[in-house]
């Protein structure tokens, strides 16, 4: 018999579903996977990162080795990522593979025009094939040991963008704008069809799933949003255009989290906050201004929690953690917290104990 990796788990899951519902707080701990290079497990010079993204047994076999040399307290999860990129949603509907590293993978734009007719989901593409070969494997190797996470598909005018490229999508943007809506909205219907597919593979016996990137897990369909070309484009626009097709891929899920990447983002909060169904957001600051522990950002953090909306913050100093509970409470936040030394991490884990023992 398997035994799942989490030993904590089914209080950790309680934490999620009331930090989903704005009561209560997670604090996890993400540091662990960066310690893990793929040439070193794999020891070998014939990898290549082509290989090591888009070969299902070499996915399989680093988040096995990875997961397998971990630990999991706090609310940390045990997730397999079976990703081919951030975006992978427009090599599905035409775009293709231009270049691997190791940390991540770009698009070329597609090589026909893609207003020419509405998209239509090929189950027979290349790609689509691959990346059902790589969840596959996962959850095989996975045994129920730890969850295989979903890919981060992506949506709306990032995916836009891939399958255009930006410069030329800012053009589209000008000259052909309800174009651009009805596009949006044909990408929609392709993104909930392919993410029932991956649901079916990963969801568990009662529904519940999990979406890798910034480590959600949820009692239904969950994924992170975003629309990191909104830097590029203004307020009434980004209402007009984005805010439509965003909507209703929050009403369609059960579970959803906006990724808000950097202070240019922020222009777009009055818009996004309106959205009933989007259930909470997440904060990247860029590299240029305080980290996301920092009390610069207490005012922003309860603004949205005001509004109705948890909060998972990244990068968080363990010296933060109480001066963040200090000041926002303890509902509706999930903490990222960057623990480098056992002294650290032993003083996160008592906070943890602290509020958990609190919450219950």
């Amino acid at each position: 018999m398997q035994i799942f990796f989490k030993k904590n788990w089914d209080s950790s899951k309680e934490r999620y579903i009331k930090w989903w519902n704005q009561e209560g707080v997670i604090i996890s701990c993400w540091k662990g996977y960066s310690k893990f290079s793929a040439e070193d497990i794999f020891k070998t010079k014939l990898l290549s990162w082509r290989d090591f993204w888009s070969d299902p047994e070499y996915s399989a076999r680093y988040n096995e080795y990875v997961l397998s040399n971990l630990d999991y307290p706090l609310d940390i999860l045990p997730i397999a990522k079976p990703d081919l990129g951030p975006g992978s949603l427009c090599l599905f509907l035409g775009s293709d593979i231009k270049d691997f590293s190791e940390k991540t993978i770009w698009y070329d734009p597609a090589d026909f025009d893609i207003f020419a007719k509405p998209f239509e989901f090929e189950p027979e593409c290349k790609w689509w094939q691959i990346q059902q070969k790589i969840i596959r494997k996962n959850l095989e190797y996975s045994k129920g040991r730890y969850m295989v996470g979903f890919p981060d598909l992506i949506e709306n005018l990032d995916i836009m963008a891939s399958l255009l490229g930006t410069e030329n999508l800012l053009f589209a943007l000008t000259e052909k704008p309800q174009k651009i809506k009805e596009k949006i909205f044909e990408i929609n219907q392709i993104y909930f069809e392919v993410y029932n597919r991956i649901y079916e593979m990963i969801k568990d016996e009662k529904g519940c799933a999990c979406f890798g990137a910034f480590n959600l897990w949820a009692p239904g369909k969950v994924a992170k949003v975003q629309c990191d070309v909104s830097v590029l484009i203004s307020p009434s626009m980004f209402k007009d255009i984005v805010i439509p097709a965003l909507d209703e891929q929050c009403r369609w899920l059960d579970y959803s989290m906006y990724h808000i990447d950097g202070s240019a983002e922020l222009r777009h909060l009055d818009n996004l906050l309106k959205i009933e169904n989007l259930k909470a957001f997440e904060w990247t600051p860029e590299p240029t201004v305080p980290s996301g522990g920092s009390a610069q950002w207490f005012d922003l953090y309860k603004r949205i929690l005001a509004a109705g909306k948890s909060l998972q913050l990244i990068h968080i100093k363990p010296q933060e953690v109480e001066t963040i509970f200090e000041n926002l409470g303890t509902n509706g936040l999930y903490l990222a917290v960057d623990c480098d030394t056992p002294a650290e991490f032993e003083q996160i884990e008592k906070i943890h104990e602290s509020i958990s023992e609190v919450s219950n």
